[in-house]
């Protein structure tokens, strides 16, 4: 009986404990977008944007809707 009571007990200061962590991290969340709009992320988008060979990073497909430029970014370099 004894072992029962301070397992339940245990295991309900556990689940409290889990629960706390849980909403202490839903509380706090991320304070800032982690990248900006319209910012190069790497060197490589900074050399191609400074010498003329920009491909943006989305295009509007046949319905209107946004989608990643995927082809017109894996074209090789040099093609247009």
């Amino acid at each position: 009986m004894w072992k029962r009571r301070t397992s339940r007990r245990t295991l309900l200061r556990c689940l409290l404990l889990a629960c706390t962590m849980l909403a202490a991290g839903m509380l706090t969340g991320c304070q800032q977008a982690l990248f900006i709009d319209g910012e190069q992320r790497s060197q490589y988008g900074r050399y191609q944007e400074q010498h003329g060979d920009y491909r943006p990073e989305t295009e509007e497909g046949p319905f209107g809707i946004e989608r990643p430029a995927l082809r017109r970014r894996l074209r090789p370099l040099g093609t247009q």
